[in-house]
């Protein structure tokens, strides 16, 4: 009996002791760092500057091709790749393949296709489960193919503007990340997958598939 109640005793001096200890940073843990970063967008007029430089020479390009008008949906695919580098639809398989297979599903609508008062409906479904299919999703392209149609063009537009157009677009957002210390692109042939969402937010079925 006299072994048990020395042992009670000393546990309750020792937890009378723990409870006594102030609670110290260094005892809590090392101290939260209360800054938040600042997204690599957060000078938005180095992005807009840049984006403004390069689709002025896009555009010097497409009028040199008399398709000035082009170079809005380059416009929209730079404003992408300046502003989320590391996003799939960003890469240079997603913007030149996404845009190549736009002005091809385009092309070849308006150019087989009868009664064209349908030839965008056809044209922007085609490209958009061609996008999907190929793993080649970039949102800007659907600009293309609504560009081909309207105007018409023919095969001739992949080669003149498209091609150079979008050579332009990469080396720019290249020349620009690089001037940044910043990696772009993450990947040149590899699709990207989209980051699983984790966490509170995170869907139930998304927790079964992990």
């Amino acid at each position: 009996m006299s072994r048990s109640k020395k042992s009670t005793k000393r546990r309750a001096n020792d937890s009378k002791r723990s409870k006594s200890v102030p609670l110290t940073p260094s005892a809590i843990g090392p101290k939260a760092d209360n800054h938040v970063a600042r997204p690599e967008a957060s000078r938005p007029w180095v992005t807009a500057l840049a984006v403004a430089t390069i689709a002025a020479v896009a555009t010097g390009a497409a009028q040199f091709a008399s398709v000035a008008t082009f170079a809005a949906p380059l416009a929209a695919s730079l404003v992408l790749v300046a502003a989320q580098p590391e996003a799939p639809s960003a890469q240079p398989r997603a913007v030149v393949g996404g845009h190549l297979v736009a002005a091809i599903a385009a092309v070849l609508v308006t150019t087989y296709a009868p009664y064209p008062p349908l030839h965008l409906f056809l044209a922007l479904f085609i490209a958009v489960v061609a996008m999907f299919e190929l793993g080649l999703v970039h949102a800007p392209a659907a600009a293309t193919v609504y560009f081909v149609t309207t105007n018409r063009m023919g095969w001739s537009f992949i080669t003149a503007p498209l091609l150079p157009g979008l050579a332009i677009l990469i080396v720019g957002g290249i020349a620009f990340h690089r001037a940044r210390g910043q990696r772009y692109p993450k990947s040149w042939v590899e699709a990207l997958r989209a980051p699983t969402p984790t966490g509170p937010t995170a869907s139930p079925s998304a927790a079964v598939a992990r």
